[in-house]
């Protein structure tokens, strides 16, 4: 994916790596980014469009889905830590709002910005058949599922960091 001119969503970009991911898509070519917070006042990054959004309650997820249909690139980073002992009294609930916002959150980002409609199961299913049928080792059933080969193939893998 090239950066120039793309049109980012940065989740958690009012502060750390989130700020600085929206500077840097910034500086590498990006149309336009959006910089989504709980609360967009704290969003500082001169030049990003500021959004709300709690990843936490998937109502503010299909908002933004629905009104920045224009996103071709996500950058899930919003997420919490919080530490204690697993025997206190509100491990559960810490749990629980960590669980909700790095894992939950995230997921409903992806599939509310995943691009173009889902394949068929019936189609997969053909698919699947007629590549083992031709000996093939795998199957790339989707557009979504070949550009992620593609990626992870690439050399340098696209999705693989280099270790420098």
């Amino acid at each position: 994916m090239k950066i120039q001119g793309s049109i980012a969503l940065v989740t958690g970009a009012n502060r750390g790596l989130g700020a600085a991911f929206a500077r840097g898509l910034l500086a590498a070519g990006a149309a336009k980014v959006y910089a989504a917070a709980r609360d967009p006042a704290a969003v500082t990054v001169p030049g990003v469009v500021p959004v709300r959004l709690d990843v936490t309650r998937p109502e503010h997820i299909a908002a933004l889905a629905r009104d920045l249909s224009d996103v071709t690139l996500l950058v899930n980073n919003a997420g919490i830590g919080e530490f204690g002992p697993l025997l206190a009294p509100g491990a559960i609930d810490s749990l629980q709002r960590q669980f909700e916002t790095n894992a939950a959150g995230p997921l409903r980002l992806v599939q509310a910005f995943a691009p173009g409609p889902k394949i068929a199961p019936e189609d997969v299913v053909r698919q699947a058949i007629a590549a083992l049928e031709a000996g093939h080792a795998e199957l790339l059933a989707d557009a979504t599922t070949r550009k992620v080969h593609a990626g992870l193939a690439a050399e340098p893998p696209v999705y693989v960091g280099t270790g420098a």
